[in-house]
């Protein structure tokens, strides 16, 4: 799959420390995006499965899928999940994505839940609600989405943090 990279170690893709995988590709194009370098699909590297791992193996932190757009193309989005879910059962996974989580295909949300995907963070930037206090996302539009309570009660669920 082409990735725009993996970085190692954020504290602002999701809570705690995490490490991030940047796919390649996204439809949105949103005006004041903060990664447009993604956007094109034959930009950044062409990454295999096991190539992913190794990048991965010797990290503690839990995983953040951003992008470009991760569901831009569901079938590799779940072989990866599918893949870390395989590799690292206790890892909790977010998942950004520029579409509004009831426009995501519900056959790739049903096979999501076997997964642990912990937290879906949806909704396009959007530059006129940009918010820097907001925490995880960019603008106010953006939803933090519980991703198992909302599958469980059919109703979107937002997302608290507990400490």
């Amino acid at each position: 799959m082409r990735l725009a990279g993996i970085v190692k170690d954020s504290i602002v893709d999701g809570v705690g420390v995490r490490d991030v995988i940047f796919v390649q590709g996204c439809p949105h194009k949103c005006p004041g995006c903060q990664n447009p370098s993604t956007w094109s699909l034959v930009g950044g590297e062409e990454y295999r499965l096991n190539e992913i791992a190794d990048e991965l193996d010797d990290s503690p932190n839990n995983i953040t899928i951003s992008g470009g757009e991760p569901f831009w193309d569901c079938g590799k989005l779940t072989d990866l999940l599918t893949f870390l879910d395989m590799l690292y059962p206790k890892k909790t996974i977010w998942i950004y994505t520029g579409y509004k989580f009831e426009e995501l295909p519900e056959r790739t949300l049903k096979y999501l839940e076997y997964l642990n995907v912990e937290v879906i963070v949806d909704g396009a930037f959007e530059e006129d609600k940009k918010d820097p206090d907001l925490r995880f996302r960019g603008s106010s539009n953006q939803r933090l989405i519980d991703f198992k309570k909302t599958m469980e009660s059919g109703q979107i669920v937002s997302w608290e943090e507990t400490e």
